[in-house]
């Protein structure tokens, strides 16, 4: 038996979360249900030994982790690993084996970050949950006595919904071990969890625009907060939650030029089907689909064909593909987002505070990465309208 087997053996093994949210519900948050299953296989281009999907499915996605036995199975999995980030080393000394830091350490370890203080950040992060985790797991202690631990963290500050901290401490502060399976603390902990991956993901954008400084300062946005007008906005009179790739849609054909008497999708489709000699309705439907409250998710082909055409008919200079490209992406991940959260009957007030977090966490990023924010920054989209006032202290 080999050292990773015999860690498997003796390292006692435990699921669920805390804050860290298993990877493959990360991508599924902001890739849709097939996301993980995308970039498996794009890996799996490069590293053809590689198990298929299925069997990753199987052994490490599933309800249980389970091992392959087979030699053939082995095989694969080593060069899975190799192509990854294996177990940590000292796997064998470790209390328990918690699977979120597992999944999240291989995670952090391969990503091409362009700075490394963004890593170095986030595993410092994963360790302290660890950390944690052993605290909660490693003896026999009941599930408020656990929640309390949780609650007592200064990680729920850090990696929670804005308000973790005062709402987790009212919750067990009775005492009463029902409180555990009641709706409040599924709902708290859920958004706690989401919280986090937002977090991560503002740090992600951070990370990827400081590395093109040059271009954001040429373009004006040093002192915005990227992205921030598309995040999902509730409306206090009609109660309804705005639509991200509608905004997207927006100041996309602001950006292109076009009229103000004229819808962005109407304006958009006729560029696209005129660049192509296409059906100009067809473009304009397709971009409809895209404004509805359960939009359809913008293929690639489609976005880099809308804006190619947007390239053409207008000079490259003016539509900055790639800019437009990634706030698309962002845009419907960010609408996903929200629906899932809804349609497992989160409250809406809860839902702004997860949102809440992402402005908090970029600004936080950017200090730790040398680039502070001035302290009453705000966004402007490209038309220079101010769409959301930025504060220091959101949360």
């Amino acid at each position: 038996m080999d050292s990773a087997q015999q860690a498997q053996a003796e390292v006692p093994h435990y699921n669920g979360m805390i804050f860290f949210i298993p990877v493959s519900n990360l991508a599924e948050m902001f890739a849709g249900q097939t996301g993980l299953e995308k970039a498996f296989n794009e890996m799996r281009d490069k590293y053809p030994r590689m198990p298929t999907w299925k069997s990753i499915k199987t052994w490490i996605f599933g309800s249980k982790v389970t091992y392959p036995t087979r030699p053939t199975s082995l095989a694969s999995l080593h060069v899975f690993n190799t192509a990854l980030v294996d177990l940590p080393q000292d796997t064998a000394e470790r209390p328990i084996l918690w699977r979120p830091h597992s999944e999240w350490r291989g995670f952090l370890l391969g990503l091409p970050f362009r700075h490394e203080a963004t890593r170095k950040f986030w595993l410092d992060r994963l360790e302290r949950e660890y950390e944690l985790a052993v605290r909660v797991f490693g003896d026999k202690k009941d599930q408020l006595s656990r929640l309390k631990l949780v609650a007592q963290d200064p990680l729920v500050e850090e990696l929670g919904a804005c308000g973790a901290r005062r709402r987790m401490d009212a919750l067990v502060a009775s005492d009463d071990p029902a409180i555990c399976d009641s709706p409040e603390i599924g709902f708290a902990r859920m958004a706690d969890g989401v919280s986090t991956a937002v977090r991560f993901i503002a740090w992600l954008v951070v990370d990827r625009s400081l590395a093109r400084w040059e271009e954001m300062v040429a373009a004006g946005k040093e002192e915005d907060v990227l992205f921030l007008e598309l995040l999902p906005e509730l409306d206090a009179e009609s109660g309804a939650w705005s639509r991200p790739l509608q905004r997207q849609l927006q100041v996309l054909s602001r950006d292109a030029g076009c009229p103000p008497y004229r819808s962005a999708t109407s304006f958009l489709g006729s560029v696209w089907g005129s660049s192509l000699n296409a059906c100009i309705k067809g473009r304009q439907k397709l971009l409809r689909n895209w404004e509805e409250e359960r939009p359809v998710r913008p293929s690639k082909s489609s976005v880099n064909g809308l804006l190619a055409s947007l390239g053409v008919y207008f000079g490259a200079g003016v539509i900055r593909a790639d800019y437009h490209s990634e706030r698309f992406r962002f845009a419907w991940a960010a609408g996903h987002l929200r629906q899932l959260l809804s349609d497992n009957g989160m409250p809406d007030a809860m839902i702004a505070d997860v949102v809440a977090v992402y402005e908090q966490e970029y600004r936080l990023a950017r200090r730790i990465l040398g680039r502070s924010l001035s302290s009453g920054g705000t966004e402007q989209d490209s038309a220079g309208q101010m769409t959301w006032p930025a504060s220091e202290s959101s949360c």
